[in-house]
């Protein structure tokens, strides 16, 4: 197609945007003039032009028709694209196209040099639109995206151009859902809703720190993860600010090439006014309300694109309660399904505060909304904390009817009420201006307490007292009644109750101690409200206790508070609010979310380092934390370092016989063994099991850990009577103090299944695996990848026991699940394959076999190393089946390789 001919196409289709349907359908029918070709170009332009106005980006007009006209000019664009699958370009192997945008196309890819192993985003400008402009944008995202690093934003993990000269970015691959799907799909209450806002406004709040307005918050770009883990996508047109003029406000800039999303943009976009950070919080306004009631705040269904702009720019938006209201009843229904309640109750949730905080973000003039997504994120706080919010006028009514709902049951039974109303301007403002000084309030008043409290409970702690004596129930029943008859004393009640449910965390008795700490919490929520360091710290122990209890879906709420309540008290540089980042680390680390966990361990350990000296004890526990971490990545000296460091400090600070000495020390054992230096692993597991013993007897969670660890070290040196003796106790522990089906109980079974089928002792391996995966199964779901693990195991034993039929449908079980939840290179996958040789061999499928093997082997390379045993093992049974294929040379080879005899 030449100029001329685009120059035609382009004048019918200026003209043709502005008639309604069917005036257009005349006009294209009578400009074309029985030219097929014609009319097929124009009606493709115009097809795609309106697919922009609800998919994707609208920029400039003339550009824009450029790049629409390039894509009709030139057929092959998405064939081209497609044609880099298969290819490596620098460090990266492209292995399927998944999206295509207004300017690039993004590919699923993963290193091709094994840097690292996890898959990435690989996003590559689009051939034909590397233009000066283009190009200049597609850098300027990877400049904003290096400017970001939080955990709620998909990371730029590295950048390069192509060999044609295409700009592309490597980003973290984001395998999630997006933000509406996931809250309806799991059911999510309001309060849930607002709780996964906030991490979205959190994130945008670091982006605008950074001097960085998305543009284009729709929910598209907010995924949530399977484990909950909001990720925001997409600064492809989002605008970096550089403020180098002092006189010119920081976050304000011309909005230049006009890129929005209709559905989703602002007034100032619309008009092509200057964009701020309002801009970001207007299209937070429209997030939230769709959250809220599941309808947009605005009508545009049969709009012309001139209507909608309009009814953007000038029409008042609904409120969510009403817009939730003019639905259709059975829409209405599935609605309030979708959020856990009926259409009553969500219409009075959404009344009052809930609309008012939707106004105030969604108002037309960028002035009249919420200063900053700080103040965005305060007035949510308010809310949940029934406290009078920003968004509305603060009358002494509204101010009186929130102070009446925080403290109800105190005022229930008042005779004064009618005095506290007309007192309460003078008493609120009095409270908040008290707030802050709390925390200090509350330190001096737990001091008293702990006094009392060591002076009666200082033998029944043993994380406390080191195992000098043994803890007695008298002595915690005795203060359990003497905490009972304070209730005329709330405070010192409250911080006992607080003390205690540590006490019974601390004995593993987890259901005692989370009744107490509730309690506590109760009590201390009715004196001062939910905004005090005692609360946060209540919250914070809840969350260390279902932790230990591996009980992590419920952990992460209390962790969440703890640290919204510490961050607003104290500030986000305070060691309070490092111990819970340290914790929540700990809890994303549990949960597999390495990068999460990093950042969080990382910022605990700066503001540690910041507050305390180089010896202090909470300096050791972060150390002890990227110690972890680094281990979880495969990085075992440095790990090593890690532990060496915060076991002096610790050694230091406790001396010998100490939890948390016996904790690095436990590590020190793991990553040893994990090295292959069984020696120095045997001295650490033993001096491990020790100290536990000491300090917590051998009914206690914690020991029972340390013999199931030592257990499955001797199963590594071949001692299977002592590693059963061990792995029983533990299993023992674990039934009578957690139950039959917690996952831990489940991890006993397991582990002395793997020593009895060491033993040959195969009737009991198989009942012990399949207990094992029972309470897999049911507490985390039939496609959990322990479920996969333990399948594995099964289908071994059944093998070994001549059930071939059985063992092979239990391999393809554990196979199916495993490919869904590892990457291909893991040790899972090398011991699957050896357990399925067996089989084969067993079979006669020799060649099969060895496959299986080969593969096993690399695996074993990569991850464990050649002098680990079951390399050498891997290497024998290969060697063995080479002899049986006739490939004597191979055998000698890889007998002389690896030093066979």
């Amino acid at each position: 197609m030449n100029q001329q001919q685009w120059k035609k196409i382009n004048n019918i289709v200026d003209t043709a945007l502005e008639l309604t349907k069917k005036e257009r359908d005349a006009y294209i029918q009578e400009q074309c003039k029985g030219d097929k070709q014609l009319r097929q170009d124009v009606t493709a332009l115009i097809d795609a032009i309106e697919q922009s106005d609800t998919e994707g980006f609208l920029e400039e007009l003339s550009d824009y028709q450029q790049q629409l006209a390039q894509d009709v000019l030139n057929e092959e664009v998405q064939k081209k694209d497609a044609a880099l699958v298969g290819t490596t370009i620098d460090s990266y192997e492209v292995i399927e196209l998944i999206g295509h945008g207004g300017m690039g196309s993004v590919f699923l890819a993963k290193r091709a040099d094994d840097t690292y192993k996890q898959q990435v985003a690989f996003k590559v400008l689009r051939r034909g639109l590397q233009t000066p402009s283009n190009v200049a944008r597609f850098k300027r995202e990877r400049q904003i995206l290096a400017k970001l690093n939080h955990p709620n934003i998909a990371q730029l993990l590295d950048g390069g151009l192509t060999p044609e000269g295409l700009p592309y970015l490597v980003m973290e691959y984001v395998e999630g859902k997006s933000l509406y799907e996931y809250c309806n799909q799991h059911s999510f209450s309001i309060e849930e809703r607002i709780q996964l806002f906030r991490s979205i406004c959190r994130a945008v709040q670091h982006a605008h720190k950074n001097a960085i307005i998305h543009r284009d918050l729709k929910p598209s770009n907010i995924l949530v993860t399977e484990d909950g883990e909001v990720k925001i996508l997409d600064f492809g047109i989002a605008k970096l600010l550089e403020h180098e003029d002092p006189e010119q406000p920081l976050y304000q800039t011309q909005t230049g090439a006009r890129l929005l999303t209709y559905s989703y943009a602002s007034p100032e976009q619309i008009e092509n006014r200057t964009i701020t950070t309002a801009t970001d919080i207007y299209t937070l306004g429209i997030v939230f309300h769709e959250l809220l009631c599941g309808a947009h705040p605005f009508d545009f269904e049969g709009k012309k694109l001139t209507e909608i702009e309009n009814i953007i720019r000038t029409k008042p938006h609904s409120t969510p309660r009403k817009r939730f209201l003019q639905l259709p009843d059975d829409i209405r229904q599935k609605k309030a399904r979708d959020r856990h309640t009926k259409p009553t109750s969500l219409s009075q949730t959404l009344k009052g505060d809930l609309d008012a905080i939707v106004q105030k973000a969604l108002r037309k003039e960028p002035e009249e909304r919420y200063d900053s997504i700080e103040q965005f994120l305060e007035d949510l706080r308010r809310y949940k904390q029934n406290r009078p919010i920003i968004a509305r006028k603060d009358t002494l009514r509204y101010k009186a009817k929130k102070f009446i709902k925080r403290h109800q049951t105190e005022l229930a039974a008042t005779m004064g009420f009618i005095f506290l109303i007309v007192s309460f301007a003078g008493i609120y403002t009095w409270r908040i201006t008290q707030e802050r000084n709390r925390a200090r309030l509350q330190a001096e008043r737990a001091q008293e307490t702990s006094e009392f409290l060591v002076s009666l409970f200082s033998a029944s702690n043993p994380a406390e007292t080191n195992g000098e004596t043994v803890p007695v129930k008298s002595i915690l029943e005795e203060g359990l009644n003497q905490i009972d008859q304070l209730g005329e004393q709330p405070g010192v009640q409250s911080q006992m109750l607080h003390t205690m449910g540590r006490v019974y965390t601390n004995l593993g008795e987890y259901d005692r101690a989370e009744m107490l700490l509730k309690r506590a919490l109760n009590i201390q929520t009715k004196i001062n409200g939910e905004l005090n360091t005692e609360v946060a710290s209540i919250y914070n122990d809840l969350g260390g206790l279902h932790q230990k209890a591996q009980e992590t879906q419920q952990a992460e709420p209390y962790y969440a508070k703890a640290l919204d309540i510490r961050r607003n008290i104290l500030g986000p540089n305070d060691i309070q609010y490092a111990e819970t980042l340290s914790d929540l680390g700990a809890l994303m680390r549990y949960k597999e979310n390495l990068d999460s966990a990093e950042v969080l361990y990382n910022r605990a350990l700066e503001i540690r380092q910041n507050n305390l000296t180089p010896n202090h004890p909470d300096i050791a526990n972060s150390l002890n934390n990227l110690g972890v971490l680094e281990k979880s990545k495969g990085n075992l000296e440095t790990a090593r370092q890690f532990y060496q460091e915060a076991l002096r400090i610790r050694q230091n600070n406790y001396g010998n016989i100490h939890p948390k000495v016996a904790n690095i020390k436990n590590n020190l054992a793991v990553l040893y063994r994990t090295r292959g230096e069984f020696d120095l692993a045997e001295t650490y597991y033993t001096e491990t099991l020790k100290i536990r013993k000491k300090i917590y007897g051998l009914n206690h969670p914690i020991t029972a850990q340390s013999l199931n660890n030592f257990a499955g070290f001797l199963v590594d040196q071949g001692n299977y009577d002592q590693a059963e003796t061990y792995y029983r106790q533990a299993l023992k522990v674990r039934k009578n103090l957690l139950g039959y089906s917690h996952i831990q109980t489940g991890t006993a079974y397991n582990n002395l299944a793997n020593a009895l089928f060491e033993k040959a002792q195969l009737n009991s391996a198989e009942h012990a695996y399949r207990n094992a995966i029972d309470i897999y199964a049911s507490s985390l779901g039939e496609n959990h990848r322990y479920v996969g693990i333990v399948k594995s195991n099964l289908a071994k034993t059944l093998t070994a026991k001549n059930n071939l039929e059985a063992a092979d449908k239990v391999f393809k079980e554990a196979l199916s699940i495993m490919r869904d939840r590892y990457d291909s290179e893991n040790i899972s996958f090398a011991n699957l394959y050896s357990y399925r040789a067996k089989l084969e061999l067993k079979r006669k499928k020799i060649s099969q076999a060895k496959d299986l093997l080969e593969n096993a082997l690399d695996i074993r390379k990569e991850l464990q190393g050649t002098g680990h045993p079951d390399f050498q093992q891997n290497v024998k049974r290969l060697s063995s089946v080479y002899q049986q294929l006739g490939y004597h040379s191979s055998a000698d080879s890889l007998a002389k390789t690896y030093s066979l005899k």
